[in-house]
């Protein structure tokens, strides 16, 4: 049978928590689901990384003939997607055993919702739990809730409709992917309402002030200037 989940993992200089992402998705109470995970060159030490892992009739990875940037990465990863559901899994996060499954069951449950998503765990260099509620209907409030709660994308992690990828493509610019993802947010927002699940089923991981992401190194040699014209670029769209 047709798996109804396709959880898409962007990877980007990764090795160093890739294996413990990978198997944290691998470990669902909820199993019927297939793993893309798209590498950005150089490949070698996350492929090395993944090691058995890779072994899983669930797991495809391939490898991008050249880095496209995270945003478009995502976009082209989206385009993969052909079961009813989907989730965005960051390569350096963690997913506790049950975080397909209880979210899956609420997305069912609220056939008006296009996505539902769950409190996030930080750790790592700092420890907090990430809230953010949003009321969900109609349209203009759940809009004005998302902005008034700081625009934060929490809800990208989310189990997603796969109808919100037909309607719209993931938002990509020029600027290293720059706040790309709570432009998707709104998209989500549009198409339907964003169920919560009040419960940090999602670890995050944090980086201290000497410590950079793998995503973040993407914008290393960008100029003030740069990006302030992104911020404005994201403001406009």
């Amino acid at each position: 049978l047709a798996p109804n989940v396709t959880v898409c993992i962007p990877a980007y200089r990764s090795e160093a928590f890739i294996h413990n992402t990978l198997r944290s998705v691998l470990s669902q109470t909820y199993s019927d689901f297939a793993v893309e995970i798209a590498v950005e060159p150089p490949a070698e030490n996350i492929v090395s990384a993944c090691g058995p892992l890779l072994r899983d009739d669930r797991v495809r990875l391939t490898v991008n003939p050249k880095v496209l940037g995270w945003g478009e990465n995502i976009k082209r990863l989206l385009q993969r997607v052909a079961t009813p559901y989907f989730l965005i899994c960051f390569h350096d996060d963690l997913l506790l055993p049950d975080y397909i499954a209880t979210l899956l069951d609420e997305l069912v449950r609220r056939p008006q919702a296009s996505v539902a998503y769950s409190d996030i765990f930080c750790f790592g260099s700092a420890s907090f739990r990430w809230e953010l509620p949003l009321t969900e209907e109609p349209l203009f409030d759940r809009l004005t809730s998302f902005f008034l709660g700081g625009a934060e994308a929490v809800p990208v992690r989310g189990v997603t409709r796969s109808l919100v990828r037909d309607r719209c493509d993931f938002p990509t610019d020029q600027y290293g992917g720059f706040a790309t993802e709570c432009e998707w947010v709104l998209n989500l927002l549009i198409s339907g309402a964003a169920t919560r699940v009040p419960r940090p089923l999602y670890l995050k991981r944090t980086f201290g002030p000497n410590e950079i992401s793998a995503s973040n190194k993407r914008l290393i040699g960008y100029s003030k200037e740069q990006l302030f014209e992104a911020l404005e670029h994201h403001r406009a769209r």
